[in-house]
């Protein structure tokens, strides 16, 4: 699984925000330590944004149960949390908790509407749900919002094609390839010129 927003890959699984290195078992320890002090401290020094990068340490380690108590522990003390409420969302996700996932990015998307990794992730899920309708609307919306990106193109083309409109799924699909395409000759005109 990458560890970098935007939120889906290829397959549908959601992403975690933020970028981190790949963790090992020999991590396990200090993870486990630092939440441990986490719990056992009765005033909370860290700040927010360091609890949230826990939370994604332990997802991406697949302590899926951990990290949601502490993305919760971070929404009860700031509920608008952006970077909680979406991995938050990951989370659910990830154990498989649809709903609940829904109802997480829904609620992001009620305070910050522009945020596209966690509208392709609804969108997904509605999609895994069966509610094609609605993740067509996600998928647009938010390839209204950064036309640009690849990403809602592939997913909005998986759910014309689950709806039987093949051409339209075609051309979107068609659109997915190029602007992927450019991506990857962007990135390789950047490291040729560093």
């Amino acid at each position: 699984m990458s560890a970098h927003k935007p939120g889906g890959e290829h397959g549908g699984m959601a992403t975690v925000w933020w970028k981190q290195r790949k963790l090992s078992r020999k991590d396990t320890i200090p993870v486990g330590v630092l939440l441990l002090v986490f719990c056992l401290t009765a005033i909370d020094y860290s700040p927010l944004l360091t609890r949230t990068n826990l939370a994604v340490a332990l997802i991406q380690q697949g302590q899926l149960d951990q990290a949601i108590e502490e993305l919760q522990g971070i929404l009860e003390r700031a509920p608008a949390h952006p970077l909680a409420l979406y991995n938050l969302g990951v989370a659910y996700q990830q154990k498989g908790w649809n709903a609940k996932a829904i109802e997480s990015y829904r609620t992001l998307l009620s305070l910050y509407p522009d945020d596209i990794e966690a509208r392709v992730n609804l969108g997904i899920l509605y999609r895994k749900e069966g509610q094609l309708d609605q993740a067509i609307r996600e998928f647009q919306h938010a390839i209204t919002l950064h036309p640009h990106l690849p990403l809602p193109y592939l997913h909005l083309g998986f759910a014309y094609a689950e709806k039987g409109w093949k051409e339209k799924a075609e051309e979107i699909l068609t659109r997915y390839e190029r602007l992927s395409q450019a991506s990857s000759e962007d990135r390789r005109r950047r490291l040729r010129a560093r």
